[in-house]
């Protein structure tokens, strides 16, 4: 039999105290119907409202009705939901998982916690995330899911190391429940590791609950160690740590674990001395569960030494008190159920609540949107037409300016292509009177040569010829990067247009398209009249045209 550390399923309780009631229920409290009237009159204030709620929730919790408690809770929880009090939405939800926990209920206790925590980690409040995880640590240690419970209680003991808190018992808490997880899952030196640094923190500043907790946890690895006689140490500590604050359940624990010790050494007649001890405790708190065991011990007690009647006596009572635990459970689980309904008709009445004022927000929202429409609407068109009437005067204002730029952007390239024109019908002319002084060269050459005797004047004559056209080659390269300066965008769309076209037939359009006579294009190009013509012909092949068709009209318009 152990006993289970509770004390950090009471710290939100604890931390509650802060929400100090209004109203303080000595006696008989008001009957629950007769404080949903009061809550629903519209006069009295939210916190008058929470404070009624809370006293008789603490009144119930007091004196361990939890069914009732949790009903008057859950109405604390919807009212603080309501106010969107996320604080008290986080404490209360702790609360009422802490009290499914005490009932057994451990699906809805996770339920509420979760939801806790949800809260209190969104809202930053670390103290309150910490007991919050350690409770429901404790909750999957009650379910044997170790792992769970131990990364939770490592969360919770990061978040009270950051704090610093005053209080030591809080870390405490903490340190035994891992211990208690890693004990457990059978890690015993882990388990006693954080035992020990729990004792540390708690040993001789009076908190005698955990001080025997403690104590009594430590006495347990001892026993699965089987070392009996160091776990008889711990356990008789733990008892005199809960005798000082007179916990009989508590005392009646240590004394059926120190029971438990000699029944496994054998010494019956030890084991049921502490036995029969135990059970006065277990009575005066009417601990039903605990009795139960006692009696199947001490059955077991008085078998090892023979005494097989009282044997049997104790084995009937553990059969009588077992069956009435049974039913115990039994209508246990029938309070459970209806707390589980009444926690949910809460849940449904809030979501209601919650529906109705989303569908009066949204319908508000909805009107507003609609005036919100209307307004904008007449804003954005008087906007729409007077953006559109700026917007024509300003088009209207850059056409004509467009239309200006244009014009004297046509004229200056018109200007400048008949300069161009001019310069390089010139600059051919000049190309041709060279042509035409070597021609006059040559024929002197011939007139030279047929004379015997050296002419000196001739000569000379014919070295200043030469001199005068000794550039025509230059001239000619010059005149073609003329050609090609003034017709850049012509011969970019013919190249593009007709890519098969060679360098010298892409210059021979140039001059067509300057409308050059095939004796000018001869003279520039250095050769005969008809190559021109049989260059005009292959050029109409090329260009996709009709023999004799006028090459230069179709240039004109590419």
């Amino acid at each position: 039999m152990r006993w289970f550390f509770f004390f950090l399923l009471l710290i939100t309780s604890n931390q509650l105290n802060a929400l100090k009631p209004a109203f303080n229920f000595s006696k008989t409290p008001p009957v629950y119907d007769s404080v949903l009237n009061i809550i629903k009159q519209d006069t009295i204030s939210y916190e008058n409202k929470s404070s009624l709620l809370d006293s008789l929730g603490r009144h119930y919790h007091t004196k361990e009705n939890y069914k009732e408690a949790i009903r008057y809770t859950l109405q604390s929880l919807t009212l603080h939901k309501k106010e969107n009090n996320k604080a008290r939405v986080a404490h209360y939800n702790a609360r009422i998982g802490v009290m499914f926990y005490y009932i057994g209920d451990y699906d809805f206790a996770i339920k509420h916690l979760l939801e806790a925590l949800a809260y209190s980690t969104k809202n930053d409040l670390p103290i309150l995330t910490a007991e919050i995880e350690a409770n429901i640590a404790n909750v999957y240690t009650r379910l044997d899911q170790y792992d769970q419970a131990i990364n939770y209680l490592l969360s919770a003991k990061k978040h009270f190391e950051k704090t610093k808190d005053d209080e030591p018992n809080l870390l405490a808490g903490i340190y035994i429940n891992i211990g208690l997880a890693y004990e457990k899952s059978e890690k015993l030196d882990s388990a006693n590791y954080f035992y020990n640094a729990a004792l540390s923190l708690v040993e001789n500043k009076n908190l005698h609950l955990y001080e025997a907790s403690i104590f009594n946890n430590k006495g347990e690895i001892y026993f699965k160690k089987k070392d009996y006689d160091r776990a008889l140490i711990n356990y008789q500590k733990a008892y005199s740590q809960f005798e000082m604050v007179t916990n009989e359940n508590g005392m009646g624990t240590a004394l059926l674990n120190k029971g438990r010790v000699f029944l496994k050494k054998y010494d019956y007649e030890l084991a049921i001395k502490y036995f029969q001890k135990s059970l006065v405790h277990f009575k005066k708190i009417e601990s039903l569960r605990n009795i139960v065991e006692v009696e199947r011990l001490m059955s077991n007690a008085y078998k090892g030494i023979g005494q097989y009647k009282l044997a049997t006596e104790h084995l009937e009572t553990y059969i009588v008190y077992n069956d009435s635990l049974k039913g115990n459970k039994i209508q246990e689980h029938i309070t459970n159920l209806e707390l589980q309904s009444m926690a949910l008709e809460e849940q449904q009445k809030y979501e209601l609540y919650k529906k109705n004022a989303e569908i009066k927000q949204n319908k508000l929202q909805l009107e507003k949107v609609y005036l919100y429409i209307t307004i904008i609407g007449v804003i954005v068109l008087l906007v729409i037409v007077i953006l559109i009437l700026l917007n024509m005067k300003k088009n209207l204002q850059h056409n004509k300016l467009e239309s200006r730029l244009l014009e004297e952007e046509k004229s200056r390239m018109k200007n400048d292509l008949i300069f161009k024109q001019r310069e390089i019908e010139n600059f051919a002319n000049h190309i041709q009177e060279k042509n035409n002084l070597l021609k006059k060269l040559s024929t002197e050459i011939k007139t030279i040569s047929k004379q015997t005797d050296s002419n000196i004047n001739n000569l000379k004559r014919l070295k200043d010829i030469v001199n005068h056209s000794i550039y025509v080659d230059e001239n000619r390269k010059e005149l073609e990067l003329k050609i090609d300066h003034a017709h850049q965008q012509f011969i970019q769309r013919l190249k593009s247009k007709f890519p098969q076209l060679t360098k010298t037939e892409i210059r021979l359009c140039s001059l067509l398209l300057l409308k050059f006579s095939s004796k000018e294009i001869a003279a520039i190009m250095s050769i005969e009249p008809s190559s021109v013509k049989m260059g005009r012909n292959r050029l109409r092949k090329k260009l996709n045209l009709p023999p004799r068709s006028d090459i230069s009209k179709f240039l004109s318009e590419i």
